[in-house]
C-alpha cells in the first residue's frame, strides 16, 4: 500500500502488520508543499538543508533528530536506494525534512507491529532491493536487536542502520506526560534509560560500529556506499517539547 510521505497518521495508526511502501509517485505529489517546506527544492543542496525545522535551536554539534532525519532522507533520494523508517520520533522527524523533487523508496511498519521487528523489515527489503538505510531510535533498535544475528551460511545484505540514540523515549517528551509537573516521575516511567552499549551489541553480532559526534561526520559517513554497518548517532531529549512547540507555532 502507497504511504504518503510525510504521514505519520498512515504510518503509525493503521493497524496493518505489512510494511507500508512510499514511493516516488506519491512522494512527487508533494512537490505542490514546496511553500510551506521550504520552496522547490529541486538545485538545493540536500546535505545542509533541513527544511522546516532550520530555524530551532539544536546541539552545537548540529545533530538531533531533525538534523539526522533530513541529512538520511536527502542522501538516500541522492542515491535513489531504499529506507526503512522506524517508528515514533523517527518518522516524525522525517514529516519535517525537506520536500525534495525526488524521494527514496521508502518502507514503514504500521500500526501494532510499529515496533515490532523494524531491523528484521529493513533486512528484507535490503535482501530484494539492495543497499537500504534504516532509520531507527535506539528502543526500538533494542527491541529487534536480535534480529542483527545472521547466521554463517547466510547472505548477509548492505544495510547500514542510523540509530538515533537519546537512551530512551523521546516521544513521551511531547505529549502531556512530558508537562513539568510530571517531572520527577517522568524518566523512570517514561523516559525508561538504558544506557546499552550499543557498540558491544553490534559487536557480539559481528557488525561493524561507528559512533557519529558532528553533522558533518554524520554528512560524510552516510555519502558513503552502504555496507553492513551500525552509524550510533546520539543526541539529547531534553529539548525534544521545546522543539515541538516551535514546530507548532510554524504551522
Amino acid at each position: 500500500l502507497p504511504l504518503p510521505a510525510g504521514s505519520q497518521a498512515a504510518a503509525e495508526d493503521d493497524a496493518l502488520g505489512s510494511p507500508a511502501r512510499i514511493d516516488n509517485a506519491s512522494a512527487g505529489a508533494l512537490d505542490d508543499l514546496g511553500a510551506t517546506a521550504g520552496g522547490d527544492r529541486a538545485g538545493a543542496d540536500p546535505r545542509g538543508d533541513l527544511g522546516s525545522t532550520a530555524g530551532l535551536d539544536r546541539a552545537a554539534d548540529g545533530l538531533d533528530g531533525h538534523s539526522v532525519a533530513a541529512a538520511v532522507w536527502s542522501a538516500t533520494a541522492r542515491a535513489q536506494q531504499p529506507l526503512v523508517i522506524g517508528s515514533s520520533h523517527p518518522i516524525r522527524d522525517l514529516d519535517l525534512a525537506p520536500v525534495l523533487t525526488t524521494a527514496p523508496p521508502a518502507y514503514a511498519n504500521r500500526g501494532l507491529a510499529g515496533i515490532d521487528g523494524t531491523i528484521a523489515t529493513a533486512l528484507g527489503v535490503a535482501l530484494a532491493s539492495g543497499p537500504t538505510t534504516l532509520l531507527v531510535g535506539d528502543l526500538t533498535f533494542l527491541h529487534d536487536a536480535g534480529s542483527l544475528l545472521i547466521g554463517p551460511l547466510e547472505r548477509r545484505p548492505d544495510l547500514r542502520i542510523v540509530v538515533v540514540n537519546d537512551d530512551g523515549g523521546s516521544i513521551f517528551h511531547i505529549l502531556e506526560q512530558g508537562a513539568p509537573e510530571h517531572a520527577d516521575a517522568f524518566e523512570r516511567i517514561f523516559g525508561t534509560p538504558t544506557g546499552a552499549n550499543l557498540a558491544g551489541i553490534a559487536a557480539g553480532y559481528g557488525w561493524r560500529h561507528r559512533r557519529i559526534t558532528s553533522h558533518a561526520q554524520l554528512i560524510e559517513a552516510i555519502a558513503e556506499p552502504v555496507t553492513a554497518e551500525i552509524l550510533e548517532v546520539r543526541v539529547s531529549r531534553a529539548h525534544r517539547r521545546a522543539q515541538a512547540t516551535a514546530v507548532n507555532k510554524m504551522a
